[in-house]
């Protein structure tokens, strides 16, 4: 059988797999999921907010976005398509003198909350990905 203390991998159950479609590929609210999926009406938001705690299934819809997010932005440059004219400005700024708070401020934010605006730019994973673009362009010029 099993050893001692070894864990069997869990698979996702019927149910979920028919949630986790109606959920992600259907785009119905997690109610309308649960229903469709064949939960019991009366308690479909019950049952959904209870199999969107489920570690399996929280895993498997944290893979789905992570291959969507990898496949929508494959080939597309963040820089030029997926930010605004402040943020573009931020990261120019920001590779200029390395620093959020003036980045932030020569972008065109407030001087009053510049320092945390310049912060949450810095967390944002598109702003990184945009960041690593332009040093790469950057290299490539210096290059040429």
């Amino acid at each position: 059988m099993f050893k001692r203390g070894a864990r069997r991998k869990r698979t996702l159950t019927g149910r979920q797999e028919a949630f986790l479609f109606n959920y992600l590929v259907m785009r119905q609210t997690a109610t309308q999921a649960a229903y469709n999926a064949g939960y019991c009406p009366r308690y479909a938001s019950q049952a959904a907010a209870q199999v969107l705690k489920s570690i399996n299934v929280a895993a498997y819809i944290g893979a789905y976005y992570l291959e969507y997010w990898n496949s929508f932005t494959k080939g597309i440059s963040v820089y030029s398509t997926m930010l605004n004219n402040r943020e573009r400005a931020f990261v120019d700024y920001w590779l200029i003198y390395a620093d959020a708070k003036k980045a932030a401020i020569k972008a065109g934010y407030k001087r009053r909350y510049a320092k945390q605006y310049g912060h949450e730019l810095l967390q944002k994973p598109k702003m990184q990905k945009a960041i690593l673009e332009r040093i790469k362009s950057c290299d490539e010029k210096e290059m040429i």
